[in-house]
């Protein structure tokens, strides 16, 4: 019958116990961009406007001008499916509300 040897039994355990240790010190990570959806909408029910009317302000804002309707709703369409993360200046809009707020 075979038996590992005692040294490699315990080198086992100790990188086991290190690897434990380790895991518990490091946060598990989020996922990037799980927060935006619940912050949006929670800036929309604050403000008393829907989600897209956020996307087109949050446009007009940055962009200065009104947007095509058309490719905003794509924009707002693929960011609901969760297709894409939430666009530069709608992450910037609710970054600045947030700090008006504040």
């Amino acid at each position: 019958m075979y038996r590992e040897p005692r040294l490699l039994c315990l080198a086992q355990r100790i990188v086991a116990w290190a690897w434990d240790a380790g895991s518990a010190l490091v946060r598990p990570r989020a996922e990037p961009g799980s927060e935006y959806p619940r912050v949006l909408a929670l800036i929309a029910r604050q403000l008393e406007v829907s989600e897209f009317d956020i996307f087109d302000k949050a446009y007009r804002s940055w962009y200065g001008y009104a947007p095509a309707v058309r490719e905003l709703e794509r924009e707002f369409g693929r960011f609901l499916n969760q297709q894409c993360d939430l666009p530069f200046y709608v992450r910037r809009f609710i970054a600045r509300i947030g700090t008006l707020a504040a």
